[in-house]
């Protein structure tokens, strides 16, 4: 009898364990689905900001060279505890109240020289387009206290924020065709592993088979 090809092995092992590579993608694909159906909307706000140092003395949002670094630092002081603080006490303040922890993660920058690029996401637009608007106002207030320097007041904040493009309303984040692709990419992993753990129970049934008697 000839022996079968590798081809042919190949899909001898799938058709041998075809309820198990047709189960796996299915129960992940069902499982991604019903878990993207079942996440909360979100909503993202977007403004770009020129950020840079007035001429006021200190050593503040410089190098040691003197050269400006304010706009670099803007990401870090976004995410630290301080700014969060005063954040949620302004949306407070505005009738948005918003958890400081959960700004962590609502709260996103990128820089490109003197240039912001800030990114606020929210479980309703009006909350995510707030966010961005305040994130402006408590960072022209607080200015380079931020950065340490205590002599920074409200009204000599250190600090020149200038608004390239204001944020304006939220878009949804993500959409059909992306869950579709999640969902996709998901059951085609989970199909790769089934014909993976196929070929695993096929070898080591034929070793059990094939192995000698003591």
């Amino acid at each position: 009898m000839t022996p079968p090809t590798e081809r042919e092995l190949y899909f001898r092992i799938v058709r041998r364990y075809w309820w198990l590579v047709l189960a796996a993608p299915l129960l992940a694909g069902l499982i991604s689905a019903g878990a993207a159906l079942d996440r909360p909307p979100r909503y993202g706000a977007q403004a770009r900001l020129l950020i840079t140092r007035d001429a006021s003395p200190g050593a503040a949002g410089r190098t040691a060279a003197g050269e400006d670094t304010t706009a670099q630092d803007v990401p870090a002081i976004l995410a630290g505890a301080a700014f969060r603080r005063d954040l949620a006490a302004e949306l407070a303040r505005r009738g948005q109240p918003v958890d400081p922890a959960d700004l962590a993660s609502a709260i996103g920058a990128s820089t490109s020289e003197h240039v912001v690029a800030v990114a606020v996401t929210g479980a309703q637009p009006a909350q995510a387009t707030a966010i961005a608007q305040a994130l402006i106002d408590v960072l022209r207030a607080g200015g380079l206290r931020y950065w340490g320097d205590p002599s920074a007041t409200p009204a000599r904040p250190g600090l020149l924020v200038g608004v390239i493009d204001p944020p304006g309303p939220a878009a949804r984040l993500g959409s059909l065709r992306g869950a579709a692709v999640e969902v996709a990419l998901r059951a085609l992993a989970a199909l790769g592993a089934a014909i993976g753990l196929a070929f695993v129970l096929y070898y080591i049934r034929g070793a059990r088979v094939t192995k000698p008697a003591p």
